[in-house]
């Protein structure tokens, strides 16, 4: 989102062809495999979440304002000390005042399966 100049938590500045694309991407790239195939129910909770945070009320016939509840709704990064999967790695070491690169080992730290965050007032 930072090539559209758009926060986590207001997506309201994307044009309709950039939400359609957003939820594309977020759907195509989701965090984890524990994100895939979760059914028709989180695919519907997903894209509500994604219309409340460009401000639009994901179900039609309500008294509900988008302003009542932006504020609940939160995109995070996942923090950079947590890996979903054990993955390799080249890094660049220093050593004796000469650099190397060396191949690490990631280990996965983490036995989540996938990770919303509801809060309730």
């Amino acid at each position: 989102m930072q090539d559209r100049k758009c926060g986590f938590s207001d997506l309201s500045s994307l044009t309709d062809e950039d939400i359609i694309n957003f939820k594309e991407l977020f759907f195509e790239n989701r965090v984890s495999k524990f994100h895939r195939g979760t059914g028709k129910m989180m695919e519907t909770l997903y894209d509500y979440i994604i219309d409340i945070l460009n401000r639009r009320v994901p179900v039609d016939g309500t008294n509900v304002k988008v302003d009542q509840i932006i504020n609940k709704v939160k995109l995070v990064e996942i923090p950079e000390d947590v890996i979903l999967e054990t993955l390799h790695e080249t890094v660049e070491v220093e050593r004796d005042g000469q650099k190397f690169e060396e191949r690490v080992e990631k280990k996965r730290n983490t036995n989540e399966k996938g990770v919303i965050l509801l809060k309730v007032n």
